[in-house]
């Protein structure tokens, strides 16, 4: 009959408090994942975003103009050779 009352007991008792506990850790757990995914997918479409930008920088830069710089270039190092 003891371990019943003590079951009955513990339970009435520690049940709420178990609760409490149970949802005071669920909640920091939800919000601390929350935060976290939030701001790794910040993060990561910032990086997506940067080189996305870098690719239609290199792509929108006249293609003539690339030739002149890499005839300049290498002017200048064959001028040095002199």
């Amino acid at each position: 009959m003891l371990p019943i009352g003590g079951a009955l007991i513990g339970g009435a008792l520690g049940g709420p408090v178990g609760i409490y506990a149970g949802m005071k850790v669920g909640a920091v757990a939800a919000f601390g994942g929350s935060a976290v995914g939030f701001l790794s997918g910040r993060f990561l479409k910032n990086k997506q975003n940067n080189q996305v930008q870098l690719e239609l920088d290199s792509l929108s830069n006249d293609p003539i103009q690339r030739t002149e710089q890499q005839n300049d270039s290498s002017n200048s190092v064959e001028n040095k050779d002199d």
